[in-house]
This record gives structure tokens, sequence and C-alpha cells, in this order.
């Protein structure tokens, strides 16, 4: 046995400089104990005796969720064959057994191996690893809620190294695995100026150790605004090793402070246009109502009253344009012939000559309808004569409203819109902007072209039938 107590020997020492116990079981049956070292009770609680075998063995006081595991790890060995297992011990062997002291399983690594010269022992070196798996434990707790942190988090939510390389990336925006392992540089589909200052930014924040707060971000790709934060991650000794960003969906935000910017900038120019043009009519009215009272002559109040249906005109443009925005639409069924010809009697001209459309009906809010050609046919009146010829017909998909006046030059089509844009000296420059307000709000595209005659031509498309299948356009 001289050769087995060197063996004890050297484990004794390996064991006792690693805070381990040797010790030597049999491997049939519950695996009794043969010999264990000085250390094994303050690594256990139990007295080596107590698991000789006479009432039990050592697989008495494993876990009875481990022990097939444990039988099955040294089962089948052969001599010279080493087993390493990690497995849960009863630390004071059992309520009936001798004991140190606990009484709480521990988790411990039993590295052994089988004799040559005894192939039915299994000698070998058990080791405390509690804290370790303990530490094992809350690292997988760690991980599993940051994976579900990653998988569920309503934000674009990502890591990345020193070098800028996506590490992890939340599933937010269904395309987490096609950015791991790659820079913003090298991330496809995306625009190269939004690629470049994204890498740059990354390489700021890990390089200078400042973080990026609350920057905000366009994806074109996407028609997306995003509210950006990157902050450097640093190891236990504070060396940056990489940054962590989140980035949250501000886009119906970011559309309602454009909104209400443009909103803004409309009344704005309201208020410019309506202080301007209000102003010029008022005071002619004023001037004339002070030569009537002088002269007594009355062609002095027909001038005042022309002045101050100006004045009201302008005020009903301004008006409806500026409500429109909040407006709700009723559309409905809607005679194009009945509406056209309502709409010309509010038009002061008796002598424009108003050709009207067939009798079909379209879906439309009948009152901006009337207001949309209203201001058509005024913007006719207004940039021919007072004898205009106004023709309205139907197309495939809506209608036309085309005169016989100068027209409209090609370079000016698109200005027309503008609010306040005119060319008529008595103009407010609301009139078709009005009309392209109209028909944005029905979903319909307004188009400007030379009529037959050489006058304008106003296409109104995308327009609904209301019986469809039973009228047929002008031919």
């Amino acid at each position: 046995m001289t050769g087995d107590r060197t063996f004890d020997d050297v484990l004794d020492r390996v064991a006792g400089a690693a805070s381990g116990a040797t010790y030597r079981r049999r491997r049939d049956g519950d695996q009794p104990l043969r010999s264990a070292c000085e250390g094994w009770c303050e690594l256990l609680g139990v007295e080596p005796e107590a698991l000789d075998g006479t009432d039990r063995g050592w697989l008495d006081i494993v876990h009875p969720d481990d022990r097939k595991d444990v039988r099955d790890a040294v089962a089948n060995l052969s001599s010279g064959e080493r087993v390493d297992a990690t497995y849960r011990v009863r630390h004071d062997g059992g309520d009936d057994r001798p004991r140190c002291e606990g009484g709480e399983y521990r988790w411990i690594r039993d590295r052994g191996i089988v004799p040559e010269d005894d192939p039915d022992t299994i000698e070998g070196v058990l080791f405390d690893v509690t804290d370790e798996r303990e530490e094992i434990a809350d690292l997988e707790e760690d991980s599993q809620l940051l994976d579900g942190i990653f998988e569920s988090i309503p934000v674009h939510l990502f890591v990345k190294d020193d070098d800028g390389v996506h590490l992890r990336v939340s599933d937010q925006r269904e395309m987490g695995e096609s950015l791991v392992g790659k820079t913003d540089l090298e991330v496809e589909g995306r625009h190269e100026d939004a690629k470049r200052r994204a890498y740059e930014d990354d390489l700021q924040v890990i390089e200078a150790g400042e973080p990026i707060l609350d920057q905000e971000e366009y994806l074109s790709e996407f028609d997306q605004w995003n509210l950006t934060s990157k902050v450097p991650w640093t190891d236990d000794d504070g060396e940056v090793v990489g940054l962590i960003g989140v980035a949250r969906d501000i886009t119906e935000r970011k559309r309602a402070e454009q909104e209400l910017e443009r909103k803004t900038e409309r009344l704005a120019e309201f208020a410019d246009v309506v202080s301007h043009d209000i102003k010029n009519p008022l005071t002619v009215a004023n001037g004339r109502l002070e030569l009537a009272a002088a002269t007594g002559e009355s062609e002095h109040v027909e001038e005042v009253v022309e002045a101050l249906n100006r004045a009201d005109a302008i005020v009903d443009d301004v008006l409806a344009l500026s409500r429109h925005g909040d407006a709700e639409l009723d559309p409905g069924p809607v005679s194009l012939r009945a509406i056209s010809r309502g709409a010309g009697h509010s038009v002061s001209a008796p002598r424009a000559d108003i050709s009207l459309p067939p009798d079909i009906d379209v879906v439309a809010d009948r009152s901006q309808l009337r207001r949309l050609l209203e201001n058509l046919f005024t913007n006719a009146v207004q940039h021919g004569c007072p004898d205009v010829s106004i023709d309205v017909a139907v197309t495939n998909d809506g209608f036309t409203v085309a005169d016989d006046g100068p027209g409209i030059p090609p370079e000016e089509r698109e200005r027309v819109f503008e609010t306040a844009y005119t060319t008529h000296e008595d103009g407010t420059g609301f009139g078709l902007s009005i009309v392209r307000e109209v028909a944005d709000a029905h979903g319909w595209s307004v188009s400007i072209g030379e009529s037959e005659a050489g006058g304008a031509r106003l296409d109104i498309s995308g327009v609904e039938r209301a019986d469809a299948d039973d009228q047929k356009p002008d031919a």
C-alpha cells in the first residue's frame, strides 16, 4: 500500500492548497467512503465514517435529482479513466447522521480517477464551487433578463465594441441579426450620409468617453425620426470598451411639431396678408366716404360699397383657408352640374359664360366642392376678362375647369398654388391655394395645363363617382 499512501499524500497536499478535500470511495452501490482527508468535515459538514457503507454511502448525501448522473458518471469507467462532474450534496449528510454544522445543499466539483490496481474504486478531490455556481446563476438570471429586454423593449437598443461593431441589438426593428458584427458603415440599405454620421458619432463617444444625448436623426429608408442617445461602456477599470445606445421612435411627435410649425407659418402669412390687403380697401372706403360727405356725389358711395365688398372677399378667403385644416369633411353624392351652377351664381361676373358639365354625381363635401369651384371661376374672371368663357367638363377620373383667358405660363404653374401669390393687382393670392387645400383634403390631385382656347385648364383628378358604372365622361 506504499504507492496508495504516496498518492493519498499527493492528493492531500493538492487539495489543501486548493481548499479541497480528497477521498477514496467504491464505485458500486451507494459508493461507500473508504477514506477522506482532514478537511472533509469542513467542506461537507459530515464525518467520513458516517458514509462508510454501514448504513449509508456517498450517494446518500448527493441531491436526489443528481444521484443518477453521479452513478452513471463513474459506472462505466475503466482503469485509468477520469471523471469531472459538478453536482449538489447535502452539507450535514442527513438529519440522523453525524454532522458538523449547516444543513443546506452545496455545489461541489468532483475530479477523480479509477486506479489501475483497484478498478472498483475511484479516488479524487472535491472542491466547493457553491459561490461560483451562484455567481453563474446570477449571471444567467441577468442574461435572461437582458434577453427579455432586448426581445421586447419598444425601442432600438444596441451595444457596440470599441470599433463601433454591433455586438447586441434589440428586435424592435426585426433586423437585429443583420446588424450584429457590422459597423454602421457596413449596414446595407441605409443612406450613405446617415451611415457616416452615425459611425462618426460612435467614434466620438468611444474616443472622448463622453455621451451624446437626445440627438434627432432621420432615417429616410424607414421615413422615421429617432431620438438617439449613446453613452460610453466601460470595464471594471474604467476603460472604454464600447458604447451602449438607445433610439426611440419620435416620428409622430416630429410630424406633429412640423404640422404645428406649418400652421403657425400659415397663420403668420394670413396675418401679414390680411393686415396689408384689408388696409387698402378700407383706406379707399374711408377716403371715398370723406369725398361723398364733402361733395354729396353718389359715385363715391358706389366706390365705398365696392371697397367694402373687396374687404369682405378677403376675409372670406382667409377664413376658408385657415379653417380648412381643422374642418372635418362630410363627403356624399353631389351633383357636379348643380354645384357648378351654384358656384357660378356666387361669382360677380354677370357677363361670364359658364358651360356646365353633364348631370353626374361625385363623392365630395358639398360646401368645400362649391368653394373650390367658386375660386376657380373667380380666378378665371380676374385673370381673363368680364365676359370670359369657362367650361366645366368631366374626365375619366375627375373634372376640368378651362377658360379662354391669357392662361398661366409654365414657369408659374406651381407658384400659383402658394399662399398670397398673385399676378393680378386686385388678387389676394388665396384663391388657388384654397383650391389645392380642398383637393388635398379629399385626396384629389390638381394640375395646370393649357386649354384648347389657349387659356388656363385646371384638372382635378382622383375624384370618385357616386355611380361610376352608369356614368360616362364627356366626349
